[in-house]
């Protein structure tokens, strides 16, 4: 890790969401931890995913970390999370957005709808516009298809890296949590092009960087210090009473209906 920070100067990192998976005080905790590490390696930017997107505290702590939050297409400006982010990498100003896809538990915005007058408004000012998607292939590919000014599309779906392709004057990249990849572009007279891709396997057979590892003795330090607190525990007594009490007094009917809507029963 020594030394990145100051040869990232002349790169662009990115984190595409979904570092940790969901909000328990250990996932918060680890979330702090990789903010840390990416602030040492000199990360650019974090366009958030489904995940950070669902839940308020997650990005919340995004939000407070060393570089941009960004994602364009859910409304979650008053946790400070911006709709994009505008960098300069030497000579050349990129434009940065990020979108997700709706679900039936994630209420996004069409990525097409708000994305679009962004790229309109922000492409006089910038050299290259990048946006980051989280969906299937299908909506990317849709995405890409209807989309105008944009440079490059970073995807985040799929079990690979695949080559980088180019339709409608735009490069399609694409990224997973287990193969990253590496291109270099030329920003030019005659727009973008690019110069080199190779992707890279992330695995376990890479060399232990010393500040990883105090982070990680950190980490795991820290977590250990976190009360379990499971539906094994021995309730006391006095509770056991009351909870034996409120089933006698409850339809079978009221407690299913409970449990259904994800209410705690009263212990």
């Amino acid at each position: 890790m020594k030394g990145s920070k100051e040869r990232a100067r002349d790169l662009l990192l990115l984190q595409a969401g979904n570092a940790v998976m969901g909000m328990s005080p250990k996932a918060e905790i680890q979330l702090r931890y990789v903010l840390e590490a990416m602030e040492r390696l000199g990360f650019s930017a974090y366009v958030l995913g489904p995940e950070e997107a669902l839940s308020h505290r997650t990005a919340q702590i995004v939000a407070q970390g060393p570089f941009p939050a960004i994602l364009s297409n859910v409304d979650l400006l008053d946790l400070g999370v911006s709709n994009f982010s505008m960098l300069r990498i030497r000579d050349t100003d990129v434009a940065i957005l990020g979108a997700v896809f709706p679900r039936r538990n994630l209420p996004a915005g069409s990525p097409l709808f708000y994305l679009q007058p962004l790229v309109d408004y922000l492409r006089p000012f910038v050299d290259v516009v990048l946006v980051v998607v989280h969906g299937s292939r299908a909506e990317v590919k849709k995405l890409v298809q209807q989309m105008r000014g944009v440079d490059i599309f970073l995807s985040s779906v799929g079990r690979t890296a695949t080559a980088p392709r180019r339709v409608r004057g735009a490069f399609i990249l694409n990224a997973t949590a287990l193969w990253i990849g590496r291109a270099t572009f030329v920003v030019d007279g005659n727009g973008v092009r690019l110069k080199r891709w190779w992707p890279a396997r992330m695995g376990k057979k890479v060399k232990e960087d010393p500040e990883i590892a105090e982070l990680v003795a950190r980490y795991r330090s820290e977590v250990k210090s976190i009360k379990r607190t499971t539906c094994r525990a021995r309730p006391l007594e006095e509770n056991r009473e009351r909870y034996r009490q409120w089933l006698q007094e409850t339809s079978p009917e009221e407690f299913i209906r409970l449990l259904r809507q994800g209410r705690g029963l009263p212990l």
